[in-house]
């Protein structure tokens, strides 16, 4: 079933057209990498997901369709709220807005019950402490606190006020309740940005064990390798959508590449082959049909062909030599 289809969706941004009539869809479940050079329009698309930018014109003046899941919901951390009120333990808290909302549920249809016993009432409090069950309801404070730690805090730290940390403490724990809330289809930009490998790690594990969408805009290779099932590549204003991680994405584009240029180079010599021949008997009126044929041929396989741009296969490769060598032993006590 699919959560998200794009028809023929144009999408541009201040006057620079950024997408040109494309199709995507993503289906329940998966787990999605959106990938492409700077400046190709990753995060513009999770924006007009969420619905903040419109669709664009196509050329021949009609719109595409843009189509969802009417029970989408989407997580997705477009700016950081620093409510200076509340403690760190307070904010993670509102993740499990709805499990706690189910157990304040099942207190009170408890205390009916120990008041005078109903059949209706209990057949409630037992549908009621099955979904508190399957929401992992037992468990949401210990995964929340293990997160906390595992993102870089001391765990002391989590009855401090949000007001107490820094901006970038703030951004990781704004991505870790962002995780907790557990919405339908989680949007992640450049998530491990602010991680050490351990939250980088932490992520990972949870994101492999979420049982709901994911989509992810990242240049980091090994988490995508590790989580994504789906690569969304944005290549000359196309999405192409590739099965596997990224590895496999590599693998199957550059053999894509391979194929298009092979194509591509055909064509090419079919077009010089078809230009020789015109030229040969341009002026010849016996020929004209003949050179009017071939011309509207060359100008089809004009529009047809596609260059691939070049492999992008830069690396930084630079020796840094320091002005003083430093010594095996860094640090050496005794009876610290």
């Amino acid at each position: 079933m699919a959560q998200i289809e794009l028809k023929n969706i144009t999408i541009s941004l201040s006057g620079k057209q950024l997408l040109n009539e494309v199709d995507l869809k993503i289906n329940d479940n998966e787990k999605v990498g959106i990938v492409g050079k700077n400046g190709s329009g990753k995060t513009t698309l999770l924006n007009f997901l969420l619905g903040n930018i419109e669709k664009d014109y196509n050329e021949d003046g009609s719109l595409g369709e843009y189509n969802k899941n009417k029970n989408v919901e989407f997580g997705y951390l477009s700016q950081i709220v620093k409510d200076d009120n509340k403690t760190a333990y307070e904010f993670l808290l509102e993740a499990y807005k709805k499990n706690i909302d189910i157990n304040k549920e099942i207190e009170n249809l408890t205390n009916q019950l120990e008041n005078e016993y109903d059949e209706k009432i209990a057949n409630k409090l037992n549908q009621k402490i099955d979904i508190f069950t399957n929401n992992e309801g037992l468990y949401f404070e210990k995964e929340l606190k293990k997160g906390f730690v595992k993102f870089g805090f001391d765990i002391k730290d989590i009855e401090k006020k949000l007001s107490e940390f820094s901006g970038g403490q703030v951004t990781k724990i704004s991505i870790l309740k962002l995780l907790l809330s557990k919405p339908e289809i989680l949007l992640l930009d450049e998530p491990t940005n602010h991680l050490d490998i351990d939250g980088i790690e932490w992520m990972e594990e949870y994101l492999k064990k979420y049982e709901k969408n994911i989509i992810i805009v990242s240049h980091d290779r090994m988490f995508l390798d590790n989580i994504c099932d789906v690569i969304v590549d944005i290549d000359n204003q196309k999405l192409v959508r590739y099965e596997g991680n990224y590895t496999d994405f590599i693998e199957q584009k550059k053999l894509n590449r391979e194929l298009l240029l092979a194509k591509y180079n055909k064509n090419q010599k079919e077009i010089e082959r078809l230009t020789k021949t015109i030229e040969r008997f341009r002026y010849k009126a016996t020929k004209a049909r003949m050179v009017k044929s071939k011309d509207k041929i060359i100008e089809k396989l004009k529009k047809a062909q596609i260059k691939p741009e070049k492999e992008d296969n830069k690396t930084f490769d630079y020796v840094i030599k320091p002005n003083k060598e430093g010594g095996r032993e860094v640090l050496n006590c005794e009876n610290l």
